[in-house]
Formats: structure tokens, C-alpha cells, sequence
């Protein structure tokens, strides 16, 4: 059993044992379930700044980001996006980081939190993140994410 996703996947492990699962409060995040790994329990890997998490559709994605992106600004926050190699052209203009390349995930988790402090050391107050896609090691990428989201926004 799986207790916190991370570099050696499930897809790894199933490939050697024949089968693995995770522990279900990885899983049902919304559900009164006790993890049984501490690094699990608590929201955790946050930066100073509100992080906005994005699923769905990386068209999508980007349309929302940039349309909240405009929307905090003139609202008087100090605003940067989390983006991907793929989605950075999507944002010209506007304050983004990029913390890796959809198609290799090690790239994503090996910047993560990097990328989380470097928009702490810039001084904004609210990060839109981009969501990855959730197998092998996507699946690490996001859990980390989702402990340092407070909210997440499905397109």
C-alpha cells in the first residue's frame, strides 16, 4: 500500500509485485479518513501566497487562469501563474514561472516547491497553478500541489 505518492510510483511497484494500492485518504481527500502516513495529515508545502489549483482541460486551463489572473489584479493583488513549458506563450505579459515540462513529470516535482518560494521571495498574494495529469508520478505532483492549494477551481 501506497501511504504518500512520490519518485516510485504504482505503476513501478505493480510492475514488480503484481499489484498495490493506495492508502484511501490519499484518494478521498474530502472524506473524514486518518492517512496513515504523518506527512499526509496536515495541509502542508504552502507557500506565503493563496494557491488556486486548476484541473481540466489545459485549453481550458489557461483561458481560466489568464481570466482570474486580470480579475485578482485589478483587484489589487499581486498575482503569478505556476505554468508548464506547453502553456507558458499563454500567459505573455503577466508573471509566471515555469516549473517544468508536462512530458516529463520529474522536471514538475524536481521544481515544485522551488517555484512555490520563488513567488514567495517575488511577493505575490495569489498563485494560479496549473494541474498535471495524475498518472505515475503526476500522481506525487499533485498531491503536493493539492496540500499547498486551498482551493481548487475544475474547468
Amino acid at each position: 500500500m501506497i501511504l504518500r505518492p512520490g519518485r516510485v510510483t504504482r505503476e513501478d511497484i505493480i510492475s514488480v509485485l503484481g499489484k498495490c494500492e493506495y492508502d484511501p485518504a490519499i484518494i478521498k481527500s474530502n472524506e473524514k479518513i486518518i492517512p496513515k502516513s504523518p506527512g499526509q495529515k496536515y495541509r502542508h508545502y504552502s507557500p506565503k501566497a493563496k494557491v488556486i489549483l486548476y484541473k481540466g482541460d489545459v485549453e481550458k486551463i489557461a483561458e481560466k487562469i489568464n481570466e482570474d489572473y486580470d480579475k485578482f489584479q485589478a483587484e489589487g493583488y499581486k498575482t503569478g501563474i505556476m505554468s508548464t513549458e506547453q502553456t507558458e506563450k499563454s500567459y505573455a505579459g503577466k508573471l509566471t514561472i515555469i516549473c517544468g515540462d508536462r512530458t516529463k513529470p520529474l522536471t514538475i516535482s524536481s521544481m515544485l516547491f522551488k517555484s512555490l518560494r520563488n513567488f514567495d521571495h517575488l511577493g505575490v498574494d495569489i498563485i494560479l497553478a496549473e494541474a498535471v495529469d495524475e498518472k505515475g508520478l503526476g500522481k506525487a505532483i499533485m498531491n503536493r500541489l493539492g496540500k499547498a492549494s486551498s482551493e481548487t477551481i475544475n474547468v
